[in-house]
């Protein structure tokens, strides 16, 4: 196990991995996903940032892995947890917008990878992050190693961590002909 370890540890200190990294988030931070209260911008954006990750998430070699986009469940309002919607909110539509509105045509990406018994079930692991981030939209900007601009931390950052670790880990398992003993489940989730 510490020799896989020690494997998994190298291949994530390559500088091909931090220029790869430092790209998907510059890209990933470019894209203005902020909350507004046209809710067809806010697909697009989200739309946009989902189709750069699905192809990264597709360049991980782990055997029956797959991904999905889940339709964000309306009843998610009746969580006692659920925040108000109140960037929808507009002189024209003062009461903003309603959960149905809002989350129509909307979903989370999903990504699922099988145990090595190939299931997935609920004893695995799950990581989520999420790809919005609050106004004022900053372009992100690169000054020597570091990467300015809104998402970079919260939550972007996370998500790009999540994507790369991914594709190392298969990499690796896949060289060593190794498989996870538990499913994993990554969750991105709109907001």
């Amino acid at each position: 196990m510490r020799d896989l370890t020690e494997k998994i540890l190298a291949a994530s200190r390559s500088p091909e991995l931090r220029r790869h990294v430092t790209d998907l988030l510059f890209k990933t931070c470019a894209v203005d996903t902020t909350p507004y209260a046209d809710v067809e911008r806010m697909r697009r954006a989200e739309d946009e940032v989902f189709r750069m990750l699905e192809a990264e998430l597709d360049a991980a070699p782990f055997p029956g892995a797959r991904h999905e986009r889940r339709p964000i469940n309306p009843a998610i309002a009746k969580h006692p947890a659920f925040s108000l919607l109140h960037f929808t909110k507009t002189p024209e539509c003062p009461e903003g917008l309603s959960p149905e509105e809002v989350y129509a045509k909307r979903s989370n990406l999903l990504y699922f990878v099988p145990n090595a018994r190939g299931e997935e079930g609920p004893d695995g692991v799950a990581v989520n992050a999420h790809i919005d981030v609050v106004k004022p939209f900053l372009p992100p900007r690169l000054e020597g190693n570091t990467l300015y601009g809104r998402g970079t931390c919260d939550d972007k950052g996370a998500v790009v961590a999540i994507v790369a670790a991914l594709q190392v880990l298969g990499k690796v398992l896949q060289a060593e002909g190794r498989k996870l003993s538990r499913n994993l489940m990554a969750m991105i989730v709109v907001e």
